[in-house]
């Protein structure tokens, strides 16, 4: 008991009232902004991310194809509900038909913020953090169950473990993130898995790539194509990034060979 005593504390006397106030503050104004978003959500936009990609696996499960033919057979505006996943999203989507439906955002959640409670990142930063997080298109992105919050919780475990940040590459056009990984062998190991697997499903994965080919974006279509179609997805995926970036406890962190552990998360 005296130990425990001992060690709170410490911790109580090694914090700061401001740092705590904004760190409150920002938790509290994220809570209700969510829950008000979720609460006065239109009928069928909780969820309606996840519910598209669920129809496309269990569509395929039956032996439609993966992809509406106008999406392979000519050119299309890019607009809300049309589908830009690779196939090996299937091993994403899939398990969510049998799991219960709040697991799909109460895990990510639950890794992000872990991970960001761990790294205490500094005030500064978490005001920052959380004007992403209130970025409106953040909200949509959580609401709507899109699975920017899984590749958001791919980047948190990559602080930790960088072979995570593959992950990414779910969403080909966010690519760039996955890349905090590079210098990892685990990250070309699971490369290498995500194009194996992009081989077992060569005939979806050639649609696919139809898919991307004759996407068009624009004015018509509300969305540029490439790189810039998930643009204003950055908010939501860089604030692992940043709980990192600004971490009180990366200066200690120590870049360990294949096989070894650390205390602190790895650079990312």
């Amino acid at each position: 008991m005296t130990l425990i005593a001992t060690r709170l504390s410490e911790r109580i006397a090694g914090r700061s009232p401001a740092r705590d106030a904004v760190a409150f503050a920002v938790i509290a104004l994220l809570a209700a902004t969510y829950v008000y978003s979720f609460v006065v959500a239109k009928p069928g936009d909780v969820g309606r991310d996840l519910a598209l990609y669920q129809r496309e696996v269990q569509a395929w499960l039956g032996g439609a194809p993966m992809y509406p033919s106008f999406e392979v057979q000519g050119a299309f505006q890019v607009i809300d509900g049309v589908i830009l996943y690779p196939p090996i999203t299937i091993a994403l989507f899939a398990p969510t038909l049998l799991l219960p439906l709040p697991l799909w955002w109460l895990i990510p959640v639950a890794i992000v913020a872990t991970t960001v409670y761990r790294l205490r990142p500094g005030g500064r930063w978490l005001l920052v953090m959380g004007l992403c997080l209130l970025f409106p298109v953040s909200v949509n992105l959580v609401v709507a169950g899109n699975p920017d919050m899984w590749l958001a919780a791919a980047l948190s475990v990559a602080a930790y473990r960088r072979p995570a940040a593959a992950f990414v590459l779910l969403k080909p056009s966010l690519f760039p993130l996955a890349l905090v990984g590079l210098r990892s062998r685990g990250w070309w190991v699971m490369v290498g898995a995500f194009a194996v697997a992009s081989l077992v499903l060569l005939p979806q994965t050639l649609d696919w790539i139809a898919v991307l080919r004759n996407g068009q974006g624009g004015a018509a279509g509300g969305h540029a194509v490439g790189i810039l179609y998930s643009m204003w997805d950055l908010p939501l995926l860089a604030v692992p990034l940043l709980a990192w970036a600004g971490s009180r406890r990366s200066a200690a962190a120590v870049e360990l060979p294949p096989g070894g552990s650390a205390a602190g998360p790895s650079p990312v």
